[in-house]
């Protein structure tokens, strides 16, 4: 939807600055680009003040405003807070749109959004690799689909390994869709390319219906957000919940997980799809101990990689990260579980002795 479809919500923003801490826990801060950076541009209120400027004609697209919007990680925290539901993150990414439209884009946008366009994947590596992580063949034609995602493909295969061996154990048939998965197109709307994703959107849907699935189970909520209410018929799951279901069911049998872990509700899980209790029912059901970090659930703290900011600006993405490690460690707890490759991937650039563990991996772990 164009930034002018928005004009009403960018218009209710009252920019009290609420969206800049949470509701308990003494008021913690909550939204990164505003505790790092520290100007009222760099925050919610201010990204919406901006927005109305640029409507009205009185603020020019320029390098400089372009560089400023790309701190939001859409965590999307703010519209949990907001009394006014101003959906501050499609805002944001609707305005990038506007500046790259005007020519100013970030170096690191522009070499991820052309690796995804050569390469499906945001991370200049081969098409032909997206599958190296496979130890052994897997159908490419089945009623349940386990969408991989480029993360996990090329980042993080420890994930896409841990998924497989869980839902052999549980007795699912299931398959991959091989080289005809592509990305979700979600990285290219973060870095206000919506006419690229598009494609990649249209190509992963056809190849979904093409498979026969009935059933696509996800391990990325990126990817889970992106293409979940554009399968029509097709069910979609993220992992946590698929394999929540498993477990109720009695479909897996499960030791005992020994040690205190601490969970990181992942952005896209938690503020976007409101995916709090799967997690944590899996955790229960493997007997770990958890205790929670002082924000957690729909006041938890972003891991830093979301919007794009992991791609153009990869130190601030890791210093995000590093609040989140340091409120882990006053936990006391012996691992930190994720459910999101990208926030495995930027934690684990952050964490010095703490374990990062993806809960797919965990369960993996703990089959009999």
């Amino acid at each position: 939807m164009p930034l002018k479809d928005y004009r009403l919500n960018i218009y209710d923003c009252p920019k009290t600055g609420t969206c800049t801490t949470t509701r308990a826990y003494n008021w913690l801060p909550s939204c990164p680009p505003f505790e790092r950076f520290l100007f009222e541009s760099y925050f919610a209120g201010g990204f919406m003040f901006m927005a109305r400027q640029f409507l009205e004609g009185r603020l020019k697209p320029s390098q400089k405003l372009a560089e400023i919007i790309s701190t939001c990680t859409t965590c999307g925290f703010c519209g949990e807070i907001c009394g006014n539901s101003v959906p501050a993150p499609k805002i944001v990414d609707e305005f990038k749109a506007e500046l790259v439209k005007a020519g100013f884009v970030l170096p690191g946008h522009k070499e991820a959004t052309d690796s995804i366009t050569k390469n499906y994947n945001p991370y200049g590596k081969s098409h032909e690799k997206r599958g190296a992580w496979m130890k052994e063949h897997l159908p490419t034609r089945t009623e349940v689909v386990y969408f991989v995602g480029c993360t996990t493909a090329y980042r993080r295969p420890e994930i896409a390994k841990a998924v497989v061996k869980v839902l052999k154990a549980a007795g699912v048939n299931f398959g991959v869709m091989g080289p005809e998965e592509w990305c979700c197109g979600e990285p290219l709307v973060r870095m206000g390319r919506p006419d690229l994703a598009d494609k990649m959107i249209e190509h992963d849907i056809e190849a979904v219906k093409a498979a026969g699935a009935k059933t696509v189970v996800f391990s990325c909520p990126h990817c889970y957000t992106t293409l979940k209410d554009k399968l029509g018929n097709v069910e979609s799951f993220h992992v946590t919940q698929y394999l929540d279901n498993l477990l109720k069911a009695r479909k897996l049998r499960l030791k005992k997980t020994e040690g205190k872990v601490t969970y990181h509700d992942s952005c896209y899980l938690g503020h976007h799809t409101k995916l709090y209790d799967p997690p944590r029912e899996i955790l229960k059901a493997v007997g770990a101990e958890l205790v929670e970090m002082s924000r957690n659930q729909m006041d938890a703290w972003c891991c830093g990689a979301g919007g794009g900011v992991q791609f153009a600006y990869p130190d601030y993405a890791v210093w995000t990260a590093t609040q989140r490690i340091e409120e882990a460690k006053k936990t006391e707890a012996e691992t930190l579980i994720t459910a999101c490759p990208h926030c495995k991937e930027n934690l684990a650039k952050a964490a010095e002795k703490l374990n990062i563990v993806d809960i797919t991996e965990l369960i993996a772990k703990a089959i009999e």
